[in-house]
């Protein structure tokens, strides 16, 4: 018995102990706090990492991390570097016996640091970053930071490219002189991408079979290089940098422009000829998703996947039009989610086909969401409102008429009460991502096939199916020469709207416009010069605001007439309108041009004639959306006929249907991917 309220005795004052180092003790008492009481006790079972009480003073004053500042250099393949910790007393003296430090970096593209302090830089990515230690001294966190720096240089050389070229350049004086240099015409100097945007093919002008082009590509930790031999009559005066390395290019230095050369070698005299410098800024994000465009040569919609240059037909095989009988869907819009896109079917009487682009269209004819028959109400350009439950349409029979429609079945939606009239005499309706809007070219002397009078109108949306009176916002003939608005778009913030203006909106009428920006309030216009290419006018139309606010700015797509590139891969010379995109700043100050620069979008045919780009998130189901089969969830994943996050994370660059990813990754249009910075 005695045994037992001893061992009785032992378990009180123990747990009180415990308890104590929690600052929690029985009767109210911290026994660390007491000055009488055992700190090595204390701290041994207490559960606070920072120690309790802190009986003992740190031993170190300081610690610094060996070697310091780290210098790397790579070449495409991960390079590492050990790092190791030093403690300093308060007498001067040291030790590099600490035990139990752990290491931290935040986020970054550069490189990862292990439990064991050794730092690996993925070879491919060039900048700085700073990583920290942190040692537990007595309960007293004590911490530092290394700053580390990684270079990356890459040489390359194409096949049978004369393998003394790097000696060849290095051994000629570089003259500069326009005239005999390769002349960069594609990218564009001062442009402004997104950071997954595929590799611009580098493209320029001159050379002679024998030369060599040195291609080179720097930022201030990264360098580029390939070596490119013009080794036949059939060269093509270009270069496509690999994606591995191109992605090394966009993520290095983010904040620094990188710089495009590519200097000649001419074989006939052994010089060097110093080409015009390119500059290259990639924003501090990616654009993800997918474009939808028509491509007119073939009467069909094709689809490019962002980072990529392939495109590929939407509808293989499209319905009939139901008055017709063509096979051709044009006129297209996409809902800003991406799930369905609209077209109309066919020429003659103009009937409207909606698809569902989570559902299989490979089928022939690819299905629509609602039979499309004679009785359907015909309509020709259109627009979804956010939700996708309406679209706004204009039937150019009996003078532009507007209606709503309840994309359920096709048919027309009877306005609420208090409501005013849908406007006749206007086409090109675009509905805001808030759904407050409705902007369209109002006062048109066509209906949006071609026209050459049209200005510029908002039309309120005060509730469910229920309008305002109309607000024009902007008169054509107020700018110089024009005479007619057309394709209005929003911005993703609802704050801005841009469009087409001059004589007319059909690009195959090879009359010049202008782009422009204005707020909805008829304030702020703006030219958007940068993007167009000139400060005047320019064959440039069909502007379309990508539903993505990413690195500071909108994204925009319009079409263009300008060359692109050289004339043996590019269009130079064709007057071929092509798609391009420009990033706009997404809060621009009063009077400033917002626009940048623009590239041209990979993927396209250089042969066809494109319009009509409307780009959406990834085309599928969200999480707590209705799902027959997986395939169709963002998630990859339906449990009970319900879209849901899988039970294991979600990887960068996989889709997503609002959360599931893995740490560090967010969900974002769709793909979990890493915060840029």
């Amino acid at each position: 018995m005695k045994t037992w309220k001893l061992l009785g005795i032992l378990s009180v004052l123990t747990t009180a102990v415990v308890v104590g180092c929690n600052n929690s003790s029985l009767g109210g008492g911290d026994v660390c706090a007491d000055p009488n009481a055992d700190p090595a006790t204390c701290n041994a079972n207490c559960t606070d990492p920072n120690g309790c009480g802190n009986q003992t003073a740190p031993e170190y004053v300081s610690i610094s991390i060996t070697p310091s500042p780290v210098m790397l250099k790579a070449s495409g393949t991960p390079v590492s570097q050990a790092l190791a910790v030093t403690g300093t007393r308060a007498d001067g003296s040291t030790s590099n016996q600490l035990v139990g430090v752990s290491w931290s970096v935040p986020y970054n593209a550069i490189g990862t640091v292990d439990s064991a302090g050794v730092f690996t830089a993925n070879g491919t990515i060039g900048g700085e970053v700073e990583v920290t230690a942190t040692y537990i001294d007595n309960g007293t966190p004590v911490t530092t930071t290394v700053k580390i720096t990684v270079t990356v240089e890459s040489v390359l050389s194409t096949p049978n490219t004369d393998a003394n070229a790097a000696a060849l350049f290095a051994a000629a004086t570089p003259t500069q002189d326009l005239t005999k240099a390769a002349g960069i015409v594609y990218p564009l100097d001062n442009v402004l991408m997104p950071q997954n945007v595929y590799p611009a093919n580098i493209q320029w002008t001159m050379g002679a079979v024998g030369d060599i082009f040195r291609v080179s590509i720097v930022k201030p930790n990264m360098k580029f290089t390939a070596y490119v031999g013009h080794n036949s009559t059939a060269f093509t005066s270009n270069y496509l940098v690999d994606a591995k390395g191109w992605a090394g290019i966009a993520q290095s230095n983010l904040d620094a422009d990188a710089v495009l050369t590519v200097d000649r070698y001419e074989k006939a005299t052994g010089k060097v000829w110093s080409g015009n410098a390119v500059k290259m800024h990639f924003a501090k994000g990616s654009l993800l998703g997918t474009i939808y465009y028509w491509d007119i040569n073939v009467g069909k919609i094709r689809k490019i996947q962002d980072g990529t240059a392939t495109a590929s037909d939407l509808l293989p095989n499209p319905p009939k039009s139901p008055s017709s009988g063509e096979v051709c869907v044009g006129c297209h819009t996409v809902s800003r989610d991406g799930r369905y896109m609209v077209g109309r079917l066919g020429g003659g009487i103009n009937y409207g086909g909606i698809f569902d682009l989570t559902a299989n269209l490979s089928g022939n004819p690819a299905p629509t969401t609602y039979p499309v028959t004679t009785a359907t109400q015909p309509f020709y350009f259109s627009s979804f409102n956010p939700d996708a439950k309406r679209m706004v349409v204009v039937n150019p029979s009996g003078g532009n008429i507007m209606y709503f429609i309840d994309t359920a079945n096709g048919k027309p939606v009877t306005l609420g009460a208090g409501s005013s009239a849908l406007p006749t005499g206007g086409t090109y309706p675009n509905w805001s991502p808030d759904g407050k809007m409705i902007a369209y070219a109002s006062e048109a002397n066509g209906d949006g096939t071609d026209l050459s009078v049209a200005n510029l109108s908002i039309l309120p949306v005060t509730g469910q199916d229920t309008v305002g009176p109309v607000v024009q916002i902007h008169k054509a003939a107020t700018v110089a020469g024009a005479t007619q608005n057309s394709y209005p778009t929003w911005s993703p913030d609802s704050k801005w709207i841009s469009f087409q203006n001059g004589t007319s909106p059909r690009s195959d009428n090879q009359k010049p416009g202008s782009l422009f920006m204005i707020k909805p309030d008829g304030t702020g216009l703006i030219k958007l010069a940068n993007a167009m290419g000139s400060t005047t006018t320019a064959k440039v139309f069909f502007p379309n605001f990508s539903p993505f606010n990413v690195g500071g700015y909108f994204w925009l797509s319009f079409i263009s007439e300008r060359d692109y590139g050289n004339n043996k891969v590019g269009t130079a010379g064709t007057s071929r309108q092509q798609l391009w995109v420009a990033a706009i700043k997404n809060s621009p100050n009063a009077g400033e041009d917002p626009s940048f620069v623009p590239y041209w979008l990979p993927g396209q045919d250089v042969a066809a004639k494109n319009i009509s780009a409307y780009w959406a998130p990834v085309a599928c189901r969200q999480d707590g959306a209705a799902a027959d089969v997986s395939t169709q969830c963002c998630s990859g994943v339906a449990v009970n006929g319900v879209c849901v996050s899988p039970s294991t994370c979600i990887g960068a660059g996989q889709t997503c249907g609002g959360g599931g990813c893995c740490a560090g990754l967010t969900c974002s249009a769709n793909v979990c991917q890493q915060p840029v910075g």
